[in-house]
């Protein structure tokens, strides 16, 4: 493989944090490299890189989670979509809306489907 191909897939995993299944199916998509992940994850140990990316300091030997949060209310919002059944056996889904910076939920829907309404 050429060095240039691994100066691409270090500079993937070092600025963005991928994977190597999802580094190989990037260069694949791009016509750049026909490479499988197992191969990736190989010269990820070559490069002395490490393999978990997203772990604790203090539990493993992966980079650090990048923890953040916005510094003022309602500067970004996520929405989490769950589904259950209710006792009859209907598929009900809940949409719940949570301001980052306080954790606050804002707002919560249920739904019979799986529609952006």
């Amino acid at each position: 493989m050429p060095d240039w191909v691994v100066g691409i897939i270090f500079t993937l995993r070092h600025q963005l944090g991928w994977g190597g299944h999802h580094i190989a199916a990037e260069l694949k998509r791009r016509g750049i490299a026909e490479v499988n992940g197992r191969t990736v994850y190989k010269i990820f140990d070559r490069l002395g890189l490490p393999v978990k990316i997203y772990a604790l300091k203090g539990k493993s030997d992966g980079i650090a989670y990048r923890c953040y949060e916005k510094g003022r209310p309602n500067a970004q919002w996520h929405t989490d979509l769950k589904h259950t059944f209710l006792v009859d056996g209907t598929q009900v889904y809940i949409c719940v809306v949570i301001d980052d910076h306080s954790r606050y939920g804002l707002d919560a829907v249920v739904g019979l489907e799986k529609t952006t309404e």
